[in-house]
């Protein structure tokens, strides 16, 4: 549902502009300290603050009135009013608010038809949801009995399966696998020396291989795609290492293991207390629908509904299949438009006959957007769209029956929609319409704000980074012998093992800028102080968050700093964007400062009462000066002592 703010003030008028953002809420609080000290003078006096004309009739704004509606407002909305000051910025906005409703009561806007039907669309949804927090969230009572039954008539559910954990890693060469599995059972490395390599280098291509080896606890439904190693792992006793290499075939892929069994779990029923909270979510959601149900079957039984579902015509038609090479597509006649008046549906309420038609079903239908429109294909989709438009209708009636909608309270609510709604079309015609943008006007925000769009210096790498110095410099060497650093980089990602800039790329950075990798200052300077087409004459040492990293690279290209058009599409975007915003505001300052004028508003900001945060305010400031008094007689007598 759509919230509305009790308020209206500048910030509101602007929302329609796009210049400031305005958060609505419709949470009414208690006032606070300030408001109670208000109230308290409003009890001996409710001094007018603010008074204008319009249309030969006087209007005032009593300090009651600018207090109510500061109380109304949402928390951190109202904070921005405390004290005097804030109360002063608030009677200004509540002030000339009040003219631009006197303003948008001129042009009609209460009465604009598209307006009102927002209005009754608003007033629908906040019928809607109070009848259904009274016939559905008023009605549930999940009680912990309930929550523990369906815990034991579902305990299969909450089954925890076995589980084991390993040490593993992984790779996709068998000699290299085979040469790990010799290094292990000759004592050279450990299997846990190995994958905490292998994990630095990002060299171990299976479970655990980013966690040291460790795959943490898993059953055997989280690797389906692989028994091989599924049933491998649950047949080795704790602390068993595999005796010889596992080759997995995962999607074509083969994959070679070694790994050892660390930890194994038997499969065991879960209590209550472990899921009680699952429990009692799903009992929640279940009872909910049940109750959704119940009131639905309720509804359509009292209301003697009828869906006529052989007149009810199909509104999207279901997919069909492509014709075959050579086949022609099978032509269907297509149905007449039915009249708006055909009757889909038939119901009572309180005696009174209704009808729901083709017409509110199409115009229903023609304004859900696409995506919504495909869950009502066909003959089938069509009647269950019918069935939950009357339904909700049916429930409309319910909360009308129960006074929803039509309360002082909602009413008011529906009144402040509706000023809401007047205020933006009345910023739209009086502002927005009236401005206009020329390519001169365009031409002179580029020129001022010509530093905005210049495109900085860029260039483009092929960069090859390491963990290991060594294997940096080893690298170096090779690519200075011949091989081409590009295959060189695309190998090194395509082991997961390219850790820098154009790493998930194949070693290619793109273009960058100084900025980009500001945090690397040695390698930006590297990066744009190298000629085009040039190697590092040596590896790069980059520390970052306590890792460092060795980088090769080749400079690829090279970018100079240039001045971007104005008739680039992204240049011309912000600018006529931006430009449109300041002309909008040039245009409602100027109207909102004719309204001003020509109400003679005047705004009476002396007859403000003092307010507690005002006085605590100046006590802070005494307490402050105080201290800093002490200190500074501290100094003197310290001084005098020398």
């Amino acid at each position: 549902m759509r919230a509305i703010c009790r308020a209206f003030s500048l910030p509101m008028l602007f929302v329609a502009l796009g210049t400031i953002g305005l958060a609505c809420g419709s949470s009414v609080a208690a006032v606070g300290e300030a408001g109670s000290a208000a109230a308290a003078a409003m009890v001996e006096a409710d001094p007018v603050l603010a008074e204008f004309e319009w249309d030969g009739e006087k209007h005032e704004i009593t300090l009651s009135q600018m207090e109510n509606e500061i109380a109304e407002l949402p928390d951190y909305r109202r904070d921005d009013y405390e004290g005097r000051a804030g109360r002063e910025e608030y009677l200004q906005l509540m002030a000339e608010s009040r003219l631009g409703l006197q303003r948008a009561r001129d042009l009609g806007l209460d009465a604009d038809a598209e307006i009102l039907e927002k209005v009754e669309t608003y007033r629908r949804e906040m019928m809607l949801d109070a009848v259904e927090e009274l016939e559905i969230a008023g009605k549930l009572n999940v009680t912990d009995e309930d929550v523990a039954a369906y815990y034991d008539a579902n305990m299969e559910t909450y089954l925890l399966a076995e589980q084991v954990r390993l040490t593993a890693v992984t790779v996709q060469e068998p000699e290299v696998a085979a040469a790990l599995l010799a290094e292990i059972q000759a004592g050279e490395r450990t299997l846990d020396e190995i994958a905490v390599a292998m994990a630095a280098d990002a060299s171990n291509k299976g479970p655990g291989g980013n966690n040291d080896g460790n795959t943490g606890l898993f059953s055997r439904e989280t690797w389906t795609s692989v028994e091989t190693f599924v049933d491998r792992a649950f047949e080795l006793e704790v602390g068993e290492m595999t005796d010889e290499v596992l080759e997995m075939d995962r999607m074509g892929e083969l994959y070679y293991m070694i790994f050892r069994k660390e930890e194994h779990n038997d499969a065991r029923q879960k209590t209550l207390d472990e899921v009680e909270s699952r429990v009692r979510r799903t009992v929640e959601k279940e009872t909910e629908e049940a109750r959704q149900e119940a009131w639905a079957t309720q509804l359509r039984e009292s209301a003697e509904l009828v869906i006529n579902e052989e007149v009810v015509p199909v509104l999207a038609p279901e997919a069909t299949e492509e014709p075959e090479d050579g086949e022609a597509a099978e032509e269907t006649d297509e149905a007449p438009e039915p009249d708006a008046s055909l009757a889909l549906a038939e119901y009572t309420w309180e005696g009174e006959s209704h009808t729901y038609t083709y017409g509110e079903l199409k115009a229903h239908f023609d304004g859900l957007a696409v995506y919504r429109q495909s869950r009502f294909k066909g003959a089938t989709g069509a009647v269950s769209l019918v069935g939950e438009q009357v339904l909700e209708g049916l429930k409309v009636l319910e909360a009308k029956t129960s006074g929803y909608g039509y309360s002082e309270e909602d009413l008011a609510k529906l009144d402040d929609y509706r000023d809401q709604l007047m205020v933006e079309a009345l910023v739209e015609q009086e502002v927005d319409d009236k401005v206009e943008v020329t390519e001169e006007n365009l031409q002179a925000y580029y020129d001022e704000h010509a530093d905005e769009f210049v495109e900085e210096e860029k260039t483009q790498l092929t960069c090859a980074t390491f963990t290991d110095l060594e294997e940096a410099q080893a690298m170096l060497d090779e690519v200075v012998a011949g091989r081409d650093i590009a295959e060189a980089a695309m190998t090194l990602s395509e082991m997961g093992a390219n850790q820098g800039p154009g790493g998930n790329n194949n070693g290619d950075t793109g273009l960058f800028s100084r900025r980009t990798y500001r945090q690397a200052p040695n390698f930006v300077e590297l990066a744009f102080s190298t000629p085009v087409g040039e190697l590092t004459a040596e590896p790069i040492e980059v520390v970052l968050d306590d890792a460092t990293y060795f980088m090769i690279f080749r400079v690829e290209d090279r970018q100079a700093e240039r001045q971007k058009a104005l008739d680039e599409d992204d240049v011309l975007r912000k600018v006529t964007r931006q430009t449109e915003r300041l002309r909008k505001r040039v245009r409602f300052e100027e109207w909102l400062e004719g309204l001003v004028t020509a109400s003679k508003l005047q705004v009476y900001t002396d007859r403000l009462p003092e307010y507690p945060e005002d006085a605590e305010a100046d006590a802070e400031d005494s307490d402050s000066d105080d201290a800093e008094a002490v200190d500074s007689n501290d100094d003197v007598e310290g001084e005098a002592a020398e």
